[in-house]
């Protein structure tokens, strides 16, 4: 495409001076007008003074991983968007660890604590959780499968209780 003629023209610029490898992604149009993202794998052959006598290339269509890309991205997009700015507090915990992976701002309005104090740290080491609900919410789950709408009463920074559906 006429966009990326700029960046073609600086990577083959690159490989006349004689970088050895290239790894370029380009977009480009067939006879019936469709585009697709090409990535080329280039390479600069030299000879024994240094000079450059050659550039060679491999294209791939690589159309399908891009488009998979921008479906994955524009998801990522409304998945942060809803994320942040839900007035339900949401944390994200890794598994089997259970550490605070991500928290949205209204946990942190919630819970008093900073993103800072939560990131990397399991609900019980904060004291948001103690050990024996810990133990209940994993006996709960062991036995139904799942943690939805179970009733739990957490502890804020600052000792104040905070009742939520987990």
């Amino acid at each position: 495409a006429e966009a990326d003629v700029p960046g073609i023209v600086a990577d083959f610029r690159k490989g006349m001076s004689g970088r050895t490898r290239m790894v370029v992604e380009i977009r480009v149009r067939d006879r019936a007008g469709n585009l697709h993202w090409m990535e080329d794998n280039g390479a600069t052959i030299v000879d024994a003074t240094g000079s450059v006598v050659a550039i060679t290339g491999i294209l791939r269509d690589i159309t399908g991983r891009k488009n998979v890309e921008n479906v994955t991205n524009e998801s990522e997009k409304k998945f942060r968007a809803i994320f942040e700015c839900s007035p339900y507090p949401i944390a994200i915990n890794s598994y089997p660890d259970n550490r605070f992976m991500d928290v949205n701002k209204a946990f942190l309005d919630v819970s008093g604590y900073t993103r800072a104090e939560i990131l990397g740290k399991d609900p019980v080491t904060l004291g948001l959780l103690s050990l024996s609900k810990t133990a209940k919410l994993i006996a709960h789950r062991l036995r139904t499968g799942t943690l939805v709408d179970v009733p739990l009463a957490l502890t804020a920074k600052g000792g104040r209780r905070i009742h939520v559906l987990f």
